[in-house]
């Protein structure tokens, strides 16, 4: 939040957030793609066949209505409820938008946000076509019902928006919301 109020103080700029949302994050995680990242950050080999031991010796099965499914051994994914399953997620993560604008990530989360003025436009287009490459590379995907997109500035006249969309996932921009703000006040939702 300090970020967007520092960002829509400014005269004349316009701070956008971008949020994301992977669809069933820990549920996609492909095995080859997550071992490469771990190597990358440097976890050392002799680990690996632990690790890949912890992620494809699983098997599960579902309960319905009091019927039970035969045993499957699912070839993607990691275990939520372990200590090491979310760090394989966040290792999957940490490359995404590296060095790029502001960002945050909390677990299956992405937040950008940039600072942008009529002179200077929003260029975050390009990042979400970026982040669009990354996830078709992670082999993962967003959940399109979660992506927003929110304008916070404290302008009288306010400018065009930027239509923002990340098109390798899906064509259709994504929603906006405008926070107006005061100087004088906390920034409010309109």
């Amino acid at each position: 939040m300090d970020f967007v109020y520092k960002a829509s103080e400014e005269p004349g700029s316009v701070c956008t957030l971008v949020t994301t949302d992977f669809a069933k994050a820990f549920d996609a995680v492909d095995h080859t793609v997550a071992v490469k990242c771990l190597l990358d950050l440097g976890v050392r080999p002799i680990f690996i066949p632990w690790i890949c031991n912890f992620m494809s010796n699983r098997r599960q099965r579902v309960r319905y209505q009091g019927y039970l499914s035969d045993w499957e051994y699912p070839s993607c994914g990691v275990a939520q409820g372990t200590i090491l399953g979310p760090i394989i997620f966040l290792a999957l993560t940490n490359n995404a938008l590296q060095d790029q604008i502001a960002h945050w990530k909390y677990v299956d989360d992405m937040t950008m946000a940039q600072r942008w003025t009529s002179h200077q436009p929003c260029t975050l287009q390009q990042t979400l076509n970026d982040l669009g490459i990354w996830v078709e590379k992670q082999k993962m995907k967003l959940n399109s019902k979660k992506c927003k997109v929110l304008h916070v500035t404290c302008m009288k006249q306010i400018p065009a928006w930027p239509s923002l969309s990340i098109s390798r996932i899906f064509q259709c921009p994504l929603p906006s919301w405008i926070v107006p703000t005061s100087r004088e006040t906390s920034p409010t939702v309109s």
